[in-house]
């Protein structure tokens, strides 16, 4: 859980009040709401060290988990795995808000769509992908 989010939590707000709502914002809609794309749900943390830059969201899956034989290194999550953006920022809400934690200010996003929006580096999605597109 970010840190801006659990400084953030009020009193009788837990960590997985927030957790239970982002799990539940994955569990019903795989589109990422950012590029709208496709969202592995079943995607695995890979290695600290494994470069991924090369990597879309259609090749995701094949990002290799470990650097090398014997890899011990601390995990990082799959930049294409989902994450949970708040519609209305953190830092725009104020501490103890209920929509640090509400279901209704969450949307499904990848991780990297995430970090992306956070930095100000936004894609603008020119279409709208309707269930058709997919097939």
């Amino acid at each position: 859980m970010p840190q801006n989010i659990r400084s953030k939590l009020g009193p009788g707000q837990k960590e997985r009040d927030y957790l239970a709502a982002r799990k539940r914002v994955i569990r019903e809609s795989q589109i990422c709401s950012i590029c709208m794309e496709a969202i592995d749900i079943s995607l695995k943390p890979v290695c600290v060290n494994v470069d991924v830059s090369g990597y879309t969201v259609e090749t995701a899956h094949t990002i290799p988990s470990k650097c090398g034989d014997g890899c011990r290194h601390k995990r990082k999550p799959n930049p294409y795995s989902p994450s949970a953006d708040h519609v209305i920022p953190v830092d725009r809400l104020p501490p103890g808000s209920p929509l640090l934690t509400s279901v209704k200010n969450l949307q499904v996003v990848h991780y990297v769509c995430n970090q992306r929006k956070g930095a100000g580096n936004v894609p603008v999605v020119e279409k709208f992908v309707s269930s058709g597109d997919w097939f």
